[in-house]
C-alpha cells in the first residue's frame, strides 16, 4: 500500500501539527520549515550556530523531526510487523499499530534496560539526508492548497517562531 492508495484525512487539532519537511506543500495542520533558510541538522553541525528566529525555528523543527523519526525507527526495529505491514484491513492495521505503541510505552516506562531502547538511546544517530528529506514527497499527488490555509499556517508558524530565542 502506498500513500496514493490511502485516503488522506485532514484532522487538525488546535495547537497540534504534523511536522513535515520542505518537500510537502503548505496545508493547515502541516508545519514545515522556512524554505529559504538553513534546515538540515548536518548544516548546523558543520556550520555556524543557528542565528535569527527562522534558523532557530528550523533547527528546532529538524531536531524534533529527527527525534520522532528515531522513535519510529526504534518501534520498527522492536516490532517487525510495523516495518512490513501485511495487507490487513484498515481497522486491523490500526489495532496492530495501537497494540505495538502500547507495548512500546509500557516497556519504555517499566524496563530501563531494554536492549533495543538502549541501542537507540546510546548509539543510533540519524543524520538527515538532504536529498532524501527534500525528495520524500515529490511524487505524491496533493490537492492544491488554498491561499487562506497557506496564510493561516504561515501565521501560526510565525507566532511559534517569534516565541523562540533569536540565537541558540
Amino acid at each position: 500500500m502506498t500513500l496514493r492508495d490511502i485516503n488522506i484525512f485532514y484532522i487538525v487539532f488546535a495547537g497540534k501539527y504534523y511536522l513535515v519537511d520542505a518537500g510537502y506543500p503548505i496545508f493547515m495542520g502541516y508545519m514545515g520549515p522556512y524554505k529559504t533558510t538553513r534546515y538540515h541538522l548536518p548544516h548546523f553541525r558543520l556550520g555556524p550556530r543557528a542565528r535569527g528566529r527562522n534558523e532557530v525555528f528550523n533547527y528546532m523543527h529538524s531536531s524534533l523531526r529527527s527525534t520522532i523519526e528515531r522513535s519510529f525507527g526504534c518501534c520498527k526495529a522492536k516490532w517487525k510487523i510495523l516495518g512490513s505491514m501485511p495487507p490487513f484491513s484498515l481497522d486491523t492495521t490500526n489495532q496492530i499499530i495501537v497494540a505495538c505503541m502500547t507495548l512500546h510505552n509500557f516497556i519504555r516506562r517499566n524496563d530501563k534496560y531494554d536492549a533495543e531502547f538502549r541501542m537507540f538511546d546510546e548509539h543510533v544517530v540519524l543524520e538527515d539526508s538532504v536529498e532524501a528529506q527534500d525528495s520524500i514527497a515529490q511524487d505524491i499527488a496533493w490537492e492544491e492548497p488554498n491561499q487562506g490555509s497557506i496564510k493561516q499556517i504561515e501565521r501560526v508558524r510565525n507566532i511559534i517562531r517569534d516565541q523562540m530565542p533569536k540565537n541558540i
